[in-house]
């Protein structure tokens, strides 16, 4: 009898938990107001003709502008670079620069502002960017976007695929782990990214990202790069 009671107190638990609502998941979305500012740590390890070059910089990113259709303009700054060699760190001054983005409400690159503004710049931000899908997600979930050549900035058609893989706390913020990888689809040598984003729960905002690029282009390098970038928020 004490064995039976102790299978119908677990059938009992077992029938409360499958009628439990399910998880709703989160909803992302980027919610900013003027004035945001967000501080990122940034690296990057490239293999350039078989040198090991180390790039590591300072990136401030403030929202100067939130337009009633949603629209979100973003100022970046970097600053405090080092590029090492080996063993030789060099601090690069003249190579501080600033940018501007202006991005739909879902995330999508609307335009680039600033003195780098032409096709290669358009196809790095695509690949490092991340459209907000519309449905709530949760871990396991699965997703494809799909992206447009555009012969006006020079953005080349490429396919994204993302699947959720984590809620977890980054520093002091909540985030979703998401998994993606990124392919042009056209072009003689297309590039690639392939990696993990960490984005606010609350906000959308970028917590971390850590990405392999192949065939990135570079302004002002000879040659697409391979490496590996990271981002992370400090402040």
């Amino acid at each position: 009898m004490k064995f039976a009671s102790k299978w119908a107190g677990l059938i009992a638990v077992l029938a409360l938990a499958a009628s439990a609502p399910a998880q709703d998941g989160v909803k992302l979305k980027r919610v900013a107001k003027t004035g945001d500012t967000m501080v990122y740590k940034m690296s990057a390890l490239v293999d350039f003709q078989g040198t090991e070059i180390v790039f590591s910089a300072t990136v401030t990113e403030k929202v100067t502008n939130v337009a009633s259709d949603g629209k979100i303009t973003v100022e970046s700054k970097q600053g405090d670079v080092k590029v090492k060699f080996g063993d030789q760190e060099m601090n690069q001054e003249g190579m501080e620069m600033t940018s501007t983005v202006v991005s739909a409400a879902n995330g999508a690159v609307v335009e680039l502002k600033g003195d780098d503004t032409g096709s290669d710049a358009y196809r790095r931000a695509n690949m490092m960017g991340f459209i907000f899908p519309d449905n709530a997600l949760t871990v396991g979930h699965k997703w494809s976007q799909e992206y447009k050549a555009d012969t006006k900035t020079g953005a080349v058609a490429a396919k994204a695929e993302y699947e959720v893989v984590a809620m977890e706390k980054v520093n002091s913020w909540d985030s979703i782990k998401i998994k993606f990888s990124y392919k042009e689809t056209a072009g003689d040598n297309p590039a690639s990214t392939s990696g993990h984003v960490w984005l606010n729960t609350a906000d959308g905002s970028l917590i971390k990202v850590v990405t392999d690029v192949k065939a990135m282009p570079v302004a002002g390098a000879p040659m697409p790069i391979d490496g590996k970038i990271t981002m992370e928020r400090t402040k």
